[in-house]
């Protein structure tokens, strides 16, 4: 079960550093001279957005202290990330391949995250 404990924190550590590295990669690629015109105004789902990166930093929190609240929260985190990327304006930033391997390496993590929660012993630790 340690084991499993120390697999855990590892694979939420490394999800800890894949968002980091995404946010400070999209700031250093980000053309301010492009072509395009983006509104000065905020739209709803850049707030939504930046309401899930708070909720990411409490949630990451969560799990590492093994809360239940953790285990109830990041399936509807999930859920709604996935469907406010879905519904996020296209970009037409060209990035390098090495953020849209950053991203897919967040995807794996998140997803072995959500596979150690909930289809290994560690389902028990969130219980109490």
């Amino acid at each position: 079960m340690e084991k499993l404990v120390s697999i855990f924190k590892k694979v939420i550590l490394l999800d800890i550093i894949i968002f980091i590295t995404l946010i400070i990669s999209y700031g250093f690629y980000y053309d301010a001279d492009s072509e395009i015109v983006y509104s000065s105004s905020i739209t709803p789902i850049e707030v939504i957005s930046l309401g899930l990166i708070l909720i990411q930093v409490v949630l990451y929190y969560l799990l590492l202290k093994f809360k239940p609240l953790g285990k109830k929260l990041i399936i509807p985190f999930v859920s709604v990330a996935i469907v406010v990327y879905a519904l996020s304006p296209i970009d037409y930033t060209i990035y390098p391949n090495f953020i849209y391997s950053i991203e897919w390496l967040g995807g794996m993590t998140t997803g072995a995250l959500l596979a150690l929660i909930y289809l290994t012993d560690l389902k028990n630790k969130f219980d109490g």
